[in-house]
């Protein structure tokens, strides 16, 4: 179920992107395997995020969500989880545009409703990957699924870090994305410094 919402919405994401393409508004703020970089990104879950550079391979970054569009609990516009995550990211490829790095970490969704209570948390795990259409321009999909730890375990989930998402870069420190990724995030921005 989750996964047919997802591709519903990476359809739909992608057509609105076409769309939008005049206005160069592209994607998600997701960790990206063509950066490790030191930055701040803002979602419109609405979301907030951050990495740290550690040195030209490894990132170690988190964000925080409350998204409208909750893929995991199956409610929208509703705000009422909130979702954090950390993880640590290393770049394993990178050759003529093309990147793939690994990331791992941990994330949490929080009832913000009347009682205040873990929904779910856990680990997640996988591959990140990301190919520059020209130096403006880059592609990204994260595979990172996530798995609970609550008990009985609900199986495996969308971690904060999955999604696919176009990124545009006017400025060298500046990205502007269109897509989707795991904290519900259609908009992103970033700032690298």
């Amino acid at each position: 179920m989750a996964m047919e919402i997802f591709s519903r919405c990476a359809i739909c994401s992608s057509l609105i992107g076409l769309l939008l393409w005049p206005a160069q508004a592209q994607a998600a703020p997701l960790p990206g395997a063509d950066r490790p970089r030191t930055e701040i990104r803002l979602g419109s879950g609405p979301s907030l995020g951050g990495s740290l550079k550690l040195n030209p391979i490894w990132e170690l970054g988190f964000s925080t969500a409350l998204p409208a569009l909750n893929f995991q609990q199956g409610s929208y516009f509703q705000f009422d989880t909130g979702r954090a995550s950390a993880y640590a990211m290393v770049q394993l490829f990178n050759k003529k545009g093309f990147y793939i790095a690994g990331v791992a970490g941990i994330f949490a969704d929080l009832s913000l409703g009347p009682t205040f209570a873990f929904n779910t948390w856990g680990l997640q795990a996988g591959a990140t990957f990301a190919y520059d259409l020209n130096q403006a321009l880059t592609l990204r999909v994260n595979i990172v699924p996530g798995i609970d730890f609550l008990v009985p375990p609900t199986g495996w989930l969308l971690a904060p870090a999955t999604g696919i998402s176009v990124v545009w870069r006017p400025q060298p420190a500046l990205s502007v994305s269109f897509g989707i990724n795991g904290n519900g995030d259609l908009l992103g921005l970033s700032w690298g410094f």
